[in-house]
């Protein structure tokens, strides 16, 4: 069997972000075992590291003009964002506050002004503020709600900002900084609008992509002036990543094709004559525009693919800028995933991305392991995952499903798990799983769940309503207990959520109904449990919740917890012992019970 650790050694490059002469990229990888912040001279072959604190970069931005860049970073896993500024070779701190959230939303035109987002004031709320490259900051906006600033107008004068009530559900305003007035741009029933920003110099309009009155996000064009809003062009499937050039005359779409990623251009405002990158199999990460606007930087991650950040001119070839280590694992050796539907108990077809280890399965199945995305708001995309990698190349089936409740199939699909609707979301796992066995790809005796976050209350659901379908189960991050999960997330955290699951007001008696922690008893499976210490989402009581229970029942469960993690795993060190006790975990549990 091959070494896991070479698998999570294999590393990635993401989110760049130019210089204002175009000559610098700044963007995040985890060369150093620690997602940190490096920059690349364009035209020259080596990066130097920019940031060096061995804590995680989340996010990087350079201004406009001049040479200033802003990252954020937080400590341990915490998600408590702090902002920094780069700026002649120091760095220096924007924010002060380690109990606050600092979200960096956008630069002034001339560089000298910042705007963010923080809940300085209170947990719940992020109000919106203007900070001077010296971290003074005045407050423009004070509302107990969850706002976002999204872009800053080109003469100076407005915020482009995105008031959040729910994750299917956003406003968008316009602020006036000189005397903080607002106006509310969209109206209607409740949509998303999702990467909102200035579409030209003049500042004439806003771009966004939404979903009001449709199944799926596309772009929408909103008039400054009549406040208008437009539709240009219609899509099959979402468009789920927006940026316009800097002159604005340009718009690079990234569309979800049934999983995969679509890279098009196209002119604005007509959105007619497209342009598109001919990609390989895999999920573009981000998007950013060179400021010569002649050609777009994206991350790109793919089954034969770590994450890297690409180059692609309009009407021409991709090239690559980043080539992040691979450790000399040949990533090509791994099969790609077929797109494979099963239909489930009520007549509805659900997709999932299937790895087979080989073409011809053995008699009776190979051993099974179906993992379970997040969110619920999320999809099983086929990207680079070295875990999946490693299981399918040890001999394991591994199937990603997207069940009812999962994104990129339409905003009808999107919903169809939400509050009373939950368990059908579980009865589409083992439906699958059914539906694996008896095509004789997964053996009967040897199929695992594994999941993190919401995927981990999946897991435990999983257990508890078809415990005789499983062989074991990972809950990573997971939720035990929708109840005091609600309780003890981030209060910033907690209006979005409940809106998923249901309120702690008016609806204790479905949460615990929902909750798997009171049917732990129909646990049968061996269960491996993994939290971070300093987890903000989803509280490590969470994991112990469970655990605490199983031992009292006699059952077979394993607690690890990792004390300088938050809501995942991010240090390699820790991946590695993480893994390798997944590994050891599956093996004993699968492998031995063919």
């Amino acid at each position: 069997m091959e070494d896991i650790r070479r698998f999570l050694a294999v590393r990635s490059a993401y989110l760049p972000t130019f210089s204002s002469n175009g000559q610098i990229m700044a963007y995040i990888t985890d060369i150093s075992g620690v997602p940190e912040l490096w920059a690349l001279r364009l035209g020259e072959p080596f990066p130097d590291q920019v940031s060096y604190f061995g804590e995680r970069v989340g996010l990087a931005k350079y201004a406009p003009q001049g040479d200033h860049l802003v990252f954020a970073m937080d400590a341990g896993g915490n998600e408590r964002w702090q902002l920094y500024l780069r700026h002649q070779g120091r760095i220096l701190p924007l924010t002060r506050n380690p109990e606050a959230i600092h979200e960096f939303g956008a630069w002034a035109p001339d560089g000298q002004l910042l705007a963010i987002s923080a809940n300085t004031r209170n947990p719940a709320y992020f109000d919106v503020y203007i900070g001077t490259l010296e971290g003074e900051w005045r407050r423009v906006w004070q509302a107990d709600a969850t706002l976002y600033v999204q872009d800053w107008s080109a003469d100076g004068r407005y915020l482009l900002v995105a008031e959040y009530h729910a994750p299917s559900a956003q406003d968008l305003w316009l602020v006036d900084i000189s005397d903080r007035s607002r106006r509310r741009l969209t109206s209607g029933p409740p949509a998303r609008y999702l990467f909102a920003q200035f579409g030209s110099q003049g500042d004439t309009d806003v771009w966004a992509l939404s979903d009001l009155d449709s199944e799926f996000l596309r772009p929408v064009r909103i008039s400054l002036e009549t406040g208008r809003l437009s539709v240009p062009r219609e899509f099959d499937w979402d468009v789920e990543q927006l940026a316009i050039s800097w002159d604005g005359c340009t718009a690079a779409l990234v569309v979800n094709d049934g999983g995969r990623s679509r890279l098009l251009a196209f002119p604005l405002p007509e959105l007619d004559r497209p342009a598109e990158a001919h990609l390989p199999l895999g999920v573009v990460l981000s998007l950013e525009w060179h400021p010569d606007e002649s050609w777009v930087a994206y991350s790109f991650s793919g089954p034969h693919f770590n994450p890297d950040i690409w180059r692609w001119e309009p009407e021409k070839d991709i090239s690559r800028l980043t080539w992040s280590p691979r450790l000399w694992v040949e990533l090509t050796e791994t099969p790609e995933p077929e797109s494979w539907h099963f239909e489930s108990f009520d007549g509805r077809l659900i997709q999932g991305w299937l790895y087979r280890p080989a073409p011809i399965p053995p008699p009776g199945g190979w051993p099974a392991l179906v993992i379970v995305h997040g969110g619920p708001e999320s999809q099983a995309r086929p990207d680079f995952d070295p875990v999946i990698a490693y299981f399918v190349r040890a001999g394991y089936l591994v199937y990603t499903p997207n069940v009812r409740g999962s994104t990129g199939f339409g905003k009808t699909f999107s919903h169809l798990d939400d509050r009373e609707l939950r368990p059908n979301a579980v009865r589409d796992l083992a439906e699958g799983v059914k539906a694996l066995q008896e095509a004789g790809l997964a053996s009967p005796k040897a199929t695992a769940v594994m999941g993190a976050s919401y995927g981990g209350f999946m897991v435990l659901s999983a257990l508890t309503d078809y415990p005789d379908l499983w062989a074991a189960g990972i809950d990573i991050v997971g939720i035990a207990n929708l109840e005091t999960f609600l309780e003890n997330t981030g209060p910033w955290r907690r209006k979005l959520r409940e809106a998923e699951y249901g309120s702690l007001e008016h609806d204790r008696e479905l949460l615990r109904a929902l909750s798997p922690i009171h049917r732990a008893d129909r646990i049968k499976a061996p269960l491996l449990v993994i939290h971070g210490r300093n987890d903000p989402r989803v509280p490590v009581t969470e994991a112990e919740q469970i655990v605490g229970r199983l031992r009292e029942l006699g059952r077979p469960v394993e607690l690890l917890v990792f004390d300088d993690e938050g809501h995942g795993v991010v240090r390699l060190p820790n991946k590695i012992r993480m893994y390798e006790s997944a590994a050891k975990f599956l093996e004993k549990h699968l492998k031995g019970q063919q």
